[in-house]
C-alpha cells in the first residue's frame, strides 16, 4: 500500500510539524499517568498487592500499545496494528522486569564499590547503574519495536538508540535534579537513587516498608525511563516525517 509505493518509488511520507512528537510524548505520559496514580495510592500509606501492580503495569502497557499504533498509523498506513498492539502490549508488561533487571546489575556495581567512599567513585557508581537501567529498558522495548519498523523504514536503528539515549537522558536530569534541585526533591525522593541491596540498606527499612519503598523505586525509575523514551522516539519521528 502506502507505505510500500514510498520505499519503492522514493516518495515523501507524509510531513508533520511539532505536533508530531508532542501527540507522542502525551502517549507516554498518559502511560506514566497510570502508575503514576498508582505511586500516590503508595505513598498514602497503601501496600500495593502484586494483583494491583500488576493491573496497573497492564493498563499502562495497554494505553502505551494502542496510543503509540494511533499516531503512527498516520504515516505509516501499512504497519500491522495487531503487531504492534500485541507486542508492544506483551513487552509493556515486561518493562517493570526489565526495569528491576538494571536495578539489580546497578546493585552489584555499587555493592562491589561500597568501600570506595569519595565523591568521583559515588558518581561513577551511580552514572553506570544509570546507564544499566536505560540499556535494560530500552533493549526490550526498543529492540522488539525495532523488528516492527525495520520493514517499513531502512532507518529503523535509530530506534533503539533514541530510547537508549532518550530514556538515559531522563534519568541523569532526574538524578541531578533530585540532588541539586530541592523542589524537584520533593518529588523524588532520595532513596530513587539508592542503589545498594543487601544490609546496608535492610537496617533502615525493613518488612513491608521496605517492600513499599523497593516498588516506589521501580515504579518511578519506570515513569523517567518512559517519559524519556516519548522524548527520544518523539524526535526520531519529527525527523522522520517533518
Amino acid at each position: 500500500m502506502l507505505s510500500g509505493l514510498l520505499l519503492s518509488t522514493g516518495a515523501t511520507a507524509p510531513q508533520a510539524g511539532l505536533e508530531l512528537p508532542l501527540l507522542w510524548l502525551l502517549v507516554h505520559a498518559v502511560a506514566a499517568g497510570v502508575l503514576i496514580g498508582l505511586i500516590v495510592l503508595m505513598r498514602r500509606g497503601r501496600l500495593a498487592s502484586c494483583q494491583g501492580v500488576f493491573l496497573a503495569q497492564l493498563g499502562a502497557a495497554l494505553v502505551l500499545a494502542v496510543g503509540e499504533y494511533l499516531v503512527l498509523h498516520s504515516y505509516l498506513p501499512d504497519l500491522a496494528g495487531s503487531a504492534w498492539i500485541g507486542l508492544t502490549a506483551l513487552v509493556g508488561l515486561l518493562l517493570l522486569v526489565a526495569t528491576a533487571l538494571g536495578l539489580i546489575l546497578g546493585g552489584i556495581v555499587w555493592n562491589l564499590t561500597q568501600e570506595r567512599r569519595s565523591k568521583a567513585w559515588s558518581v561513577g557508581r551511580t552514572a553506570i547503574t544509570l546507564v544499566l537501567l536505560a540499556a535494560a529498558f530500552s533493549g526490550l522495548l526498543g529492540g522488539s519495536q525495532r523488528l516492527l519498523l525495520q520493514g517499513y523504514r531502512p532507518d529503523a536503528a535509530d530506534w533503539l538508540g533514541a530510547i537508549f539515549f532518550g530514556s538515559l537522558a531522563s534519568l541523569v536530569v532526574a538524578w541531578l535534579g533530585s540532588t541539586f534541585l530541592r523542589p524537584i526533591a520533593r518529588f523524588l525522593p532520595a532513596y530513587v537513587f539508592e542503589f545498594q541491596f543487601g544490609d546496608n540498606r535492610a537496617e533502615r527499612t525493613e518488612g513491608d516498608e521496605g517492600n513499599r519503598l523497593l516498588a516506589l523505586q521501580l515504579l518511578t525509575l519506570e515513569i523517567l525511563l518512559f517519559l524519556g523514551a516519548g522524548v527520544g522516539t518523539g524526535l526520531v519521528l519529527l525527523r522522520w516525517f517533518g
